[in-house]
Order: C-alpha cells, then structure tokens, then sequence
C-alpha cells in the first residue's frame, strides 16, 4: 500500500510541476515574442517624441544612442526576468524531487 500511496504522490508531484514547466515554457515565449518585438513597439511609441528631443541643436549625434540602450535596457530586462523565473522553477523540480526521495527513504 505505501509504495503505491509513494508512487502515487511522486506521479501527482511530477503531473503538478510538468504543468507548471510547461506554463512557463509559455510564459517565457511569450516573454521573448514581447522581448522581440520590443524594438519596434517601443520606436512606434516613444521614437517620434525622443526623436524631437534629441533634434535639438545643442545635442549631439552621439547621444541619440541613449534611445538605443534604453530599448536594449528593457529587452534585457523581459530575458533576465524570464530566466530567473525558469531557474526558480528548476530549482523548485530539483528540491521536490530530493524531498520526495527523503520521504521515501525514512518510510523504509
């Protein structure tokens, strides 16, 4: 009875997390679709009024690279956030499995 209640548990453990792996398999693609397109979501929105501001003759070509490293900024920002949620969720796969063979191993 109990190593059906164990392999039960650790079938339950498994079926929750591949659900959970596969969410965030979704979620990190759509993150990265968003990451993509971030360029020119961004240019459409804010290029023609940066594009004003640094017209001015008082700023200098080179600044305009401001604008590039702000879009850089944030398309770096969707890939970090994503990662680190795919490592927490190997992390917690890892942990629970470790967990799951303690508990079978102090029921024998």
């Amino acid at each position: 009875m109990n190593k059906v209640d164990n392999s039960y548990s650790y079938i339950k453990f498994l079926k929750n997390n591949i659900t959970f792996f596969i969410l965030h398999i979704f979620i990190l693609s759509i993150t990265c679709c968003i990451a993509f397109f971030c360029n020119k979501f961004i240019s459409f929105l804010f290029g023609i009024q940066i594009n004003k501001i640094f017209n001015f003759s008082y700023i200098s070509l080179e600044q305009t690279n401001l604008f590039e490293y702000f879009k850089l900024l944030i398309i770096l920002f969707f890939i970090i956030a994503s990662s680190i949620e795919v490592i927490k969720l190997l992390y917690r796969l890892f942990r629970g499995s470790i967990l799951i063979k303690k508990q079978k191993a102090r029921k024998r």
